[in-house]
């Protein structure tokens, strides 16, 4: 039996207000139903940058794009309570979502319990190479680390474990043929090299 989806839609002076219910977008086994699945991977994307940054109840910048694929402003989050709002200062959409804990975009526990240093390299990137590699099926824990990066004017900033360079790189081979793939993992190779190379102690010279 197919769910119904729990969308309300209010108009506002600058916008369009959505709020959205996540778990009747889900089947069962808590993946996204075959006719949500963009909706979902975005709508998870704004839970796991609440929910790995905690954020709180001010606006904070997210590396994260508009849902309008027509739009390329950048969008503010917070949190109130148990729901995760957004909005774009470009087309004033925005919105809030619910239903979300729990769910597989649910960071809060993981972040909580993680202890990782993320400070062996530092991989600059733009937005949307970040938002197609988070499309992608990777384990919560690169989720994590791709859900703290820094989101600035033009980039994103996303720090990793030198070991998680490696996973990440693993992970993505599948996606060959991805193009914001591609050069979102030809970052990841070349900080890998990088940390590799400081490793090796520089000839000494008479």
């Amino acid at each position: 039996m197919r769910a119904r989806s729990r969308e309300a839609v209010y108009p506002s002076s600058v916008g369009r207000h959505r709020v959205i219910d996540l778990r009747p977008y889900l089947d069962r086994s808590g993946n996204a139903r075959a006719e949500h699945v963009r909706e979902v991977q975005w709508l998870g994307c704004l839970v796991e940058l609440v929910t790995a940054c905690r954020t709180g109840g001010r606006w904070e910048r997210a590396a994260a794009p508009c849902d309008d694929p027509k739009c390329a402003g950048r969008m503010g989050i917070r949190r109130i309570g148990d729901a995760c709002e957004w909005f774009c200062a470009a087309c004033s959409g925005s919105g809030a979502v619910l239903g979300w804990r729990g769910t597989r975009w649910d960071l809060t526990e993981l972040e909580r319990e993680d202890e990782l240093d993320r400070s062996d390299a530092l991989v600059f990137t733009r937005l949307e190479e970040l938002a197609a590699v988070r499309r992608q099926t990777l384990v919560p824990e690169l989720r994590l680390s791709l859900a703290l990066a820094a989101a600035h004017a033009d980039y994103v900033i996303v720090s990793f474990a030198e070991r998680e360079l490696a996973e990440l790189l693993d992970a993505l081979d599948e996606c060959v043929g991805d193009r914001l793939v591609d050069r979102f993992a030809a970052r990841l190779d070349a900080a890998l090299l990088a940390c590799e190379a400081r490793k090796v102690e520089p000839p000494t010279v008479h």
